[in-house]
């Protein structure tokens, strides 16, 4: 943490920009729970650097000229960027955003007709998931979707790809 503020405060400078207070906490958190191929504090001291990266200003004009407040690099920020670079909803990202089983079991079934019991498998491992109460060490499930041709396993499987 002592080292991701340091970089922070490098990155204001380096940027021209301004990293709001919820920042750090939301680029750990995602960083920790979705990125396991990288180490802390390398995986989230390149999120910051993106981050900052866009929020500079234009490069082009000239630092004693502008009198435009710095851009301030915010909680939606971070969201947008992981979300662009993981394809995951923000609304199963962000944890403000409320997401019931219903809702998904709604949206779900528009898309698999009579897989009832699969499409109800796949609900309750994505509201454990959105809850955040699953085992982070581990994967989320594994499903195995057996049947004949043409009774919806692949069907569900890009319903579920395109819910999150």
């Amino acid at each position: 943490l002592k080292t991701l503020i340091g970089v922070i405060r490098q990155l204001e400078f380096r940027h021209d920009c301004g990293y709001g207070s919820e920042v750090l906490p939301q680029v750990i958190e995602l960083q920790r729970r979705y990125e396991r191929t990288a180490s802390f504090p390398g995986k989230a001291a390149v999120v910051l650097d993106r981050l900052g990266v866009r929020a500079s200003p234009n490069p082009a004009r000239l630092e004693d000229l502008s009198f435009e407040p710095k851009k301030v690099v915010s909680r939606d920020d971070v969201l947008f960027d992981f979300q662009s670079h993981t394809g995951l909803s923000l609304r199963f990202l962000d944890d403000r955003t409320r997401l019931t089983r219903e809702t998904i079991l709604e949206e779900l079934v528009k898309l698999v007709i009579g897989q009832r019991e699969a499409v109800e498998a796949l609900a309750d491992v994505i509201t454990i998931a959105k809850a955040r109460i699953n085992d982070q060490g581990r994967p989320w499930a594994s499903f195995l979707f057996l049947g004949p041709t043409g009774v919806g396993k692949t069907e569900l499987a890009k319903a579920t790809a395109k819910f999150l």
